[in-house]
C-alpha cells in the first residue's frame, strides 16, 4: 500500500485552515512567504511591495537574480529575502545566498536599504517567526516602525 507522510498532510491541513493559497500576487509562494506578504498588507506603514521581482533580465532567463520582496514604506525601499530552513541549509546554498546578497546590495545601492535576510541564522529576523501569522505580523511591525 502507498504510504502518506503525515507531516505533509498536517502541513496541508494547517495551510488550508490559515487560508493560505500557495500564491502571492499570482506567483507560487511558500507558506513563509505568504504569511510575510499578508503581514505586509496589514501593516499601515507599508505602501506597496513587489514579490519575486526579477532583476537583470526577465524571469527564468540566464543571469536572472530574483528578489523575494521589494518593499516600499514611504521613501524607504527595503529588499527582503526569505530563507526557508529546507532550501537554504547546506553550506553550498548559504555560499550562493551570500553571493546573491552581495550582488543585490551592489545593484540596489543608492536606491534601497541593504538586503534583510530572514533566516535561521538571523537573530533579529528569524525565519521561525514566519511559521505563524502572529509571528509574521510581529516581524513586519518591527521592520517597518
Amino acid at each position: 500500500l502507498p504510504r502518506v507522510d503525515v507531516s505533509t498532510v498536517k502541513a496541508q491541513e494547517l495551510r488550508h485552515n490559515e487560508g493560505l493559497t500557495g500564491f502571492v500576487n499570482g506567483l507560487p509562494a511558500s507558506d513563509l512567504e505568504e504569511r510575510f506578504a499578508m503581514a505586509l498588507g496589514a501593516n499601515g506603514r507599508v505602501t506597496s511591495y513587489a514579490f519575486r521581482r526579477p532583476l537583470f533580465t526577465q524571469r527564468n532567463l540566464p543571469g536572472e537574480v530574483e528578489l523575494d520582496f521589494d518593499v516600499a514604506s514611504g521613501a524607504l525601499y527595503q529588499p527582503v529575502m526569505i530563507d526557508g530552513p529546507f532550501a537554504h541549509h547546506s553550506t553550498e546554498q548559504k555560499a550562493r545566498d551570500k553571493i546573491k546578497e552581495a550582488i543585490l546590495n551592489n545593484y540596489l545601492k543608492g536606491t534601497h536599504q541593504p538586503v534583510i535576510r530572514v533566516s535561521t541564522e538571523n537573530t533579529e529576523y528569524n525565519v521561525e517567526e514566519l511559521t505563524t501569522q502572529d509571528g509574521a505580523k510581529s516581524m513586519v511591525d518591527r521592520m517597518f516602525r
